[in-house]
This record gives structure tokens, C-alpha cells and sequence, in this order.
């Protein structure tokens, strides 16, 4: 970029960080969560076949990041299922269709019940919601503590799934892209895509937080049949 516009890099980076403090402070003041009653009225149809006290469907990402020198930071954010260090956070969509909740983020090295239970994000949930994820995240003591359905596929405990639980696992399937959908589109900013610097990471969550508010922007996550009939 400072190639491109013929400026120094260090002139570009402050004009870079001082765009993301300004965006991230911005945005941030957007209340993205859905109240229970917003979400009733507004879920989509695809969610409400699938649970209709569905509150959230979550995720984590990973961001790849440069090498840190330090080892200690080397071996916190080596990501063992991305063979890469990474910076990694939690998101999630609402039944409505947008991103609703994104989390800060942790070393790549931090597992997904950890991030759950740290992030916040189960503290926004009420008595009797429901929330959907992988069978990787092993929060169902912490759901059923607070009053909360977890939805997850069904683990194989015989031979063979039964009918009953190969149904289960399609459906669950089916809703979950849209969470994959969304963490897709946050990643089409060039900024996160592309392995990070280790000198643009001091900002690393505040960009990734910026993305995430931006990605409900760029159109709506889950199309929208139309009911007009043409005559």
C-alpha cells in the first residue's frame, strides 16, 4: 500500500490505526444482540423448523498470524488443527440472519469451551434459549447450569447412527452453514485473509471485531424468498 500510493509505510500505518480505533469505537456502539422478542418475530423460516427457542448458532475462526519471536508466544498461538500460529475468536449468527456476537480474540492454542466461557458470550443468554454448535464444543455442563439447550450433532455411540440421529445430524448440518457463511464473509476482507504481521497484531482484535460489524453491511447473510407472485 505504501508502494501503491507512493507514501512511507510508517505514515501508512498511523493512517491504518487510526482508521481501526475509529471504526472499532464506532461500530462497537451498535447493539447487534437481538432481544428474545426481536428474534421471535423476525426468525427465519430455515431456524425455526430447527428449534424455535434458537438464540445463537457459533463458531471460532482462526487468523493466521506471523511467527512471534518470543517462544512462549510461538507455542500459545500454534494452532494444532491449522498447523499455523493463529489468533482465534468466537462468532455468532442470530435466527434473523446477521452476526450477532463476536468475541475477542485468544491464542490460537485456546480451545473453544475455554473461549466460550471467557468471552462473555453465555452471559447473554437467558433461561430457556437454545444455542446451536459443533460437537467440538464441550460446553453442555455449563449450558445445562444455566438453563440452556445445546444443540449439537449426536456422537456415534454404536456401530451406526440411528435413523432418528442421521436426521438430527442433517438438519443441524443444513442450519449450521449459514455460521460457516458468515465466518466466510468475514474473512473476504483482505486485512484479516492474508497471514497477519506481527506488527499490525497490537490491533489484530480490534480489526477483527471491525470485520465482523462490517460483514452485517455487506448484504443479507441468508436470502429471503420472495413472496410476490408474478402475473
Amino acid at each position: 500500500m505504501a508502494h501503491l500510493y507512493g507514501m512511507a509505510e510508517s505514515t501508512i500505518c498511523i493512517i491504518l490505526n487510526t482508521w481501526v480505533i475509529f471504526l472499532h469505537k464506532i461500530l462497537r456502539r451498535m447493539p447487534i444482540w437481538p432481544s428474545r422478542e426481536h428474534i421471535t418475530a423476525n426468525m427465519l423460516p430455515c431456524f425455526k423448523e430447527c428449534d424455535s427457542n434458537l438464540r445463537a448458532i457459533i463458531d471460532c475462526t482462526e487468523i493466521y498470524i506471523e511467527t512471534p519471536t518470543d517462544s512462549w508466544a510461538q507455542r500459545d498461538t500454534f494452532s494444532n488443527y491449522k498447523h499455523h500460529n493463529t489468533a482465534k475468536g468466537l462468532l455468532a449468527i442470530s435466527p434473523t440472519g446477521h452476526v450477532s456476537w463476536c468475541s475477542p480474540l485468544y491464542a490460537g492454542r485456546t480451545s473453544d469451551k475455554k473461549i466460550v466461557r471467557h468471552s462473555g458470550f453465555l452471559d447473554r443468554l437467558q433461561e430457556e434459549d437454545s444455542i446451536m454448535a459443533d460437537k467440538g464444543f464441550d460446553i453442555q455442563e455449563d449450558c445445562s447450569e444455566r438453563g440452556i439447550s445445546l444443540v449439537i450433532p449426536p456422537f456415534l455411540r454404536k456401530i451406526q447412527f440411528t435413523h432418528l440421529e442421521l436426521d438430527s445430524t442433517r438438519e443441524i448440518a443444513t442450519t449450521r452453514v449459514h455460521i460457516e457463511r458468515a465466518v466466510r464473509r468475514v474473512k473476504e476482507f483482505q486485512i484479516v485473509s492474508e497471514t497477519v504481521p506481527v506488527t499490525n497484531c497490537p490491533q489484530l482484535n480490534r480489526i477483527y471485531q471491525v470485520c465482523c460489524y462490517l460483514a452485517n453491511f455487506t448484504g443479507p447473510l441468508i436470502a429471503i424468498p420472495s413472496t410476490n407472485k408474478n402475473k
